[in-house]
């Protein structure tokens, strides 16, 4: 199997579409619905680390780990 060159594609701004998926950069307006989908008992169950940040001590622009989120 040959590796993929992504060299070339900026994986932090660009969206990549299938007919059944869309991943794209987080978004502040994301960090509710993570939070939500984090304390479902079978996503718990399968991550490492179900732990997500509380909606309400997210500060604006930033991520879990401390990376600036970017606006699309």
């Amino acid at each position: 199997m040959s590796e993929l060159d992504l060299s070339s594609i900026d994986l932090t701004t660009e969206v990549i579409r299938t007919d059944r998926l869309v991943l794209r950069p987080f978004r502040d307006d994301d960090v509710a619905t993570v939070f939500a989908g984090c304390q479902d008992p079978d996503v718990q169950r399968w991550s490492k680390d179900p732990r997500a940040p509380q909606p309400s001590r997210v500060r604006p622009g930033t991520l879990h780990g401390g990376q600036a989120a970017r606006q699309p």
